[in-house]
């Protein structure tokens, strides 16, 4: 019975969720393209790092360079687009209203996950592939560290980030659904 009701929900949330996704993508792909280049200008100690949103992309370039030299496209929707399994198996999960507020809060660390993986995409760009600059201003092991972060935000992190997320804002309601034994768990409000 909990499991059909369950599937129910996550039909409805889901729906939701992309209709919601749809509608919002293109500011929050610019939202998280303005902090991920503030970000990216504060590791790179400089002004010159651009990060911007064009429709579903972000163009990743540099401003001390020429105009017609090596830009990146990226699509922010192979970014973001993790919002949606999140946001339907958060609100499919969620009984009350305290657990969907804790859906929302959980939310805030997806949202930073997507920033911080747009930062490792530009550092990564800069650091191993606009050639003799990369390696004239980049070390051996900052291109280790952000190809590796790269690989890390491109990988783990779209597919099970928002799983873990979910699990961790509703876990009497996942225990549930699972069968596990519940939890003696206790939310402290602050």
């Amino acid at each position: 019975m909990l499991r059909r009701r369950f599937f129910r929900r996550l039909a409805y949330a889901f729906c939701a969720s992309a209709l919601g996704w749809l509608l919002l993508k293109g500011p929050y792909g610019a939202a998280v393209s303005w902090v991920a280049q503030g970000l990216t200008r504060m590791v790179s100690f400089s002004t010159a790092p651009v990060l911007e949103a064009q429709g579903n992309h972000v163009v990743i370039g540099r401003r001390d360079f020429r105009a017609d030299s090596g830009w990146l496209q990226l699509s922010l929707l192979q970014v973001h687009a993790n919002t949606i399994p999140f946001f339907a198996l958060g609100f499919a999960l969620a009984s009350s209203r305290s657990s969907r507020f804790r859906v929302l809060k959980a939310f805030a660390w997806l949202a930073g996950a997507h920033v911080v993986s747009l930062v490792a995409e530009a550092q990564w760009f800069y650091a191993s592939q606009l050639g003799a600059w990369s390696v004239a201003n980049y070390s051996e092991f900052s291109r280790a560290f952000w190809g590796v972060l790269r690989f890390f935000f491109n990988l783990a992190v779209p597919y099970a980030l928002p799983i873990v997320l979910v699990f961790w804002a509703v876990p009497e309601e996942t225990a549930m659904l699972l069968g596990l034994p519940q939890t003696t768990l206790r939310r402290t409000t602050s």
